[in-house]
């Protein structure tokens, strides 16, 4: 039974998500993860490398509804610069419980609770190696495993604009 025990706490040292780390550096893995959760914890968000930048899920009025999105984390209004849309009506609420994940094949995808697709990021082309929230706000995501290679998967920011 001690074995047991030692056996699933020395087990879930190995299995614990690797968001705790990438929140320093902004890369995020595949398969990595972010859950809506009521509390707004570290579960819920993503930081750029600089802390500038936060990318997962905001309370939209209430604990129930999220809006997937990428916001100014160091000022206290969190204002808002990207939200996740592929509805022409609105914002798409993501309720309590919903996950994004990065995947391979299809980069970001957000799901709600019952695996119902709500948003996805645009046709990747390629496998998808890590994902990546920059300081200017943009998500990338890395393509193999030639650092040269990203695409840009959301921006926050023109470029093309003083």
């Amino acid at each position: 039974m001690a074995f047991t025990a030692q056996l699933l706490l020395l087990s879930s040292l190995f299995l614990q998500p690797v968001l705790v780390l990438s929140q320093t550096n902004g890369s995020i893995a595949v398969g990595g993860s972010l859950t809506a959760t009521a509390e707004g914890n570290s579960s819920s968000s993503w930081l750029s490398p600089s802390g500038d930048f936060a990318f997962g899920f905001r309370p939209l009025g209430n604990n129930d509804l999220f809006l997937l999105s990428i916001w100014y984390a160091k000022i206290p209004d969190r204002t808002i610069v990207w939200y996740a849309n592929n509805n022409p009506v609105g914002a798409p609420a993501a309720p309590l419980g919903s996950t994004v994940n990065l995947t391979a094949h299809s980069g970001l995808a957000l799901t709600s609770p019952r695996g119902e697709e709500l948003w996805k990021s645009e046709t990747i082309v390629g496998v998808v190696a890590n994902g990546v929230l920059n300081d200017t706000g943009n998500k990338e995501v890395k393509l193999g495993k030639n650092e040269k290679q990203k695409r840009l998967v959301v921006q926050t920011v023109a470029t093309n604009r003083f």
